[in-house]
């Protein structure tokens, strides 16, 4: 449960952690952070898996990432859509910007 939970969450392992060890709760990362921890693995994909398979894989993985994050359901199906490592950056920083915008959201 513990590794499927941590598919584009890998900062509940610490919020896991610290819960066991003193019963605090660490709050939900920002969508910000999030989205600029997709990027980083999305970038280490590419980088060993290359510019064709890497973005590709992380596919599979971005929707992970989004999950929680309102309004994120057009960029879901626009980073399914997108082919290089840059095109999906443009795409997070374009949802970030339209985040900004929003009243209330917490980043």
């Amino acid at each position: 449960m513990i590794g499927r939970a941590a598919m584009g969450n890998p900062w509940m392992l610490k919020q896991t952690e610290r819960y066991l060890a003193t019963g605090e709760l660490i709050d939900e990362p920002t969508p910000t952070k999030k989205i600029d921890t997709a990027k980083e693995h999305l970038h280490r994909l590419v980088e060993l898996k290359g510019d064709f398979a890497g973005p590709r894989e992380f596919r599979g993985q971005a929707a992970y990432y989004l999950k929680g994050i309102s309004h994120s359901a057009r960029t879901k199906a626009a980073l399914n859509n997108a082919e290089t490592e840059q095109e999906m950056i443009n795409i997070f920083d374009e949802f970030l910007e339209k985040l900004a915008a929003l009243p209330a959201v917490g980043r």
